[in-house]
């Protein structure tokens, strides 16, 4: 988080996380992608704050400093099992454009990765 590259937004209460969004420089494994792009990292809120509207305001929060941070394509990763992330960043414009697995402890997922721009 000390690395001027990134950005981190939390949504928190009474000092409990919510949430939180984690940007910085594309780092996915696409032919396109350069370090120049911005990538949302992670986007997570808790189960028990999910329909408060805080993934929105987070994400729009990093779109809103990654248009002036780093203008021009944004990336990103998502799991390939979850439909509802990939519903929402396709209706936020982002389109998949490739696939990696990713090592997550002894298994590895197989994600998505999505453009827009």
């Amino acid at each position: 988080m000390a690395d001027p590259a990134h950005a981190t937004w939390v949504a928190e209460r009474d000092g409990a996380l919510l949430g939180y969004v984690h940007v910085g420089p594309c780092k996915l494994p696409h032919p396109d992608a350069r370090p120049q792009h911005g990538e949302i990292y992670q986007l997570y809120v808790a189960g028990t704050a999910q329909g408060l509207g805080l993934g929105g305001a987070l994400m729009a929060a990093s779109l809103d400093h990654l248009a002036v941070a780093r203008p021009g394509p944004l990336w990103l990763g998502v799991w390939s099992g979850n439909q509802r992330a990939q519903a929402v960043y396709a209706k936020l414009g982002f389109a998949k454009v490739g696939d990696y697995l990713f090592p997550v402890g002894g298994w590895t997922d197989e994600e998505f990765i999505f453009r827009r721009g």
